[in-house]
């Protein structure tokens, strides 16, 4: 049986940086029935991607590029991910009103992901497939504590991007508090098939 190896990476446009890429092996469990088990695919955001200046109640977004890979296997179906422990919330300085005062409303953090072809990059926050919103609550010390919803199914069209090779991708995020959200990973767990 053939094992296809996966490639993946994001290009974050504005800062022009690569995101780092977490190959892995799609397996059959070591059950021996040739099924090949789902594999979760990690985009490591890094800082060009991954990290949003907010102010409290304003959205934010960053837009940039991915690259998909599975070497022997294309992907046939899956869900998109979103763990809370991926997310950091960093309260700016709250001497100016702002930071850890805002998370009084009780609102969550709210995070949408939207895929779209890679020529598609200029409109994909208006065009693209939407993945979210994941709405995060936080706790008093303002840490994710859970996320509805946890995992969303791939559509058609975004495994047809990710068989593609390329795809743009828009992260918005709209935060109760002021300061830094960080995300660290965003998680696609692929159904592989061999090709």
């Amino acid at each position: 049986m053939r094992t296809p190896a996966i490639a993946l990476g994001i290009t974050a446009l504005a800062a022009g940086l690569m995101a780092g890429c977490n190959p892995a092996v799609p397996t059959d469990g070591g059950n021996g029935n040739g099924v090949l088990d789902n594999v979760n695919v990690d985009f490591n955001l890094g800082t060009g991607l991954g990290d949003f200046e907010v102010e409290a109640g304003v959205p934010k977004t960053l837009v940039g590029t991915g690259r998909f890979s599975l070497t022997g296997a294309t992907a046939s179906g899956g869900v998109f991910i979103l763990d809370p422990s991926d997310v950091t919330v960093i309260p700016g300085d709250t001497s100016g009103g702002k930071g850890a005062a805002d998370l009084q409303t009780g609102d969550p953090l709210q995070i949408t992901v939207l895929i779209d072809g890679i020529e598609d990059v200029d409109t994909v926050c208006t065009d693209g497939e939407q993945y979210g919103p994941y709405s995060i609550t936080l706790d008093e010390n303002n840490v994710p504590v859970s996320i509805d919803p946890s995992e969303i199914n791939l559509t058609a069209n975004t495994i047809a991007l990710l068989n593609s090779g390329e795809f743009s991708i828009c992260i918005a995020v709209l935060s109760p508090v002021s300061g830094t959200v960080r995300i660290a990973t965003l998680t696609f767990s692929v159904v592989p098939s061999l090709e």
